[in-house]
């Protein structure tokens, strides 16, 4: 089984090589590394290239995660599709674990790990309440954004059926939905972790818990 990894990157280039090295590090190399660069007007690019394990590519055609992220997996090579957002790392076993409960799981379309924000109360009873609401509203788990595995073959069922639109969606929630519709069963894995950037919380908290998360959850719902 062959991992692709896509990083999709906007002006990261003070994240992009400690999520690299993250990669660098696994006990199971990925087949492919990708980092799909949109319009970033900083050091990413460059800082991303000095990798040789590295593809870098560009999305200059739409400002947005979710056609950036869409570019990266429509290229990718791998049997399992790994996003991830540049402010990310992943602890040393994250691809030989996920790549083996795929293994034995046949069922299994996506997943995701145990994200670790460094907030106690976002990484306990805010993720609890997330993720139950959302099996509530959606009928299914949602991935979590900062880093979730899919099979490209489900990318290939569903990938004209995403909104690439992301100020309507959140691209986790509008993705797990339409894996959902193809009956494929999505799985929070909490033996993987991925630790998570609290950026955005912590410089506009206003925003990202009100205008940001509640808000385009709600219009994420209503658009499926």
């Amino acid at each position: 089984m062959k991992t692709s990894v896509i990083i999709i990157a906007w002006n990261e280039e003070e994240n992009i090589k400690d999520v690299l090295l993250s990669i660098k590090k696994q006990t199971k190399k990925p087949f492919e590394v990708i980092v799909v660069n949109n319009k970033s007007t900083d050091n990413t690019f460059n800082i991303a290239k000095r990798f040789d394990f590295v593809k870098v590519v560009d999305q200059n055609e739409i400002q947005g995660m979710t056609p950036t992220r869409n570019k990266g997996f429509d290229i990718a090579q791998g049997d399992l599709l790994l996003k991830l957002d540049a402010d990310t790392r992943l602890e040393k076993e994250w691809i030989e674990k996920a790549e083996e409960k795929f293994l034995k799981d046949k069922e299994l379309g996506a997943l995701s790990g145990k994200t670790i924000y460094n907030l106690p109360v976002i990484d306990n009873f805010l993720i609890y309440f997330y993720i139950h609401f959302l099996k509530i509203t959606t009928g299914t788990k949602p991935l979590f954004g900062p880093a979730y595995i899919l099979k490209k073959s489900i990318w290939e069922k569903i990938k004209n059926n995403v909104c690439i639109d992301d100020s309507k969606v959140h691209e986790d929630i509008n993705i797990s939905i339409n894996i959902a519709k193809t009956n494929a069963k999505i799985e929070i894995f909490k033996d993987i972790i991925t630790y998570a950037s609290n950026r955005r919380m912590v410089k506009n908290p206003i925003t990202f818990f009100i205008t940001d998360y509640p808000l385009r959850v709600i219009k994420t719902i209503i658009h499926r």
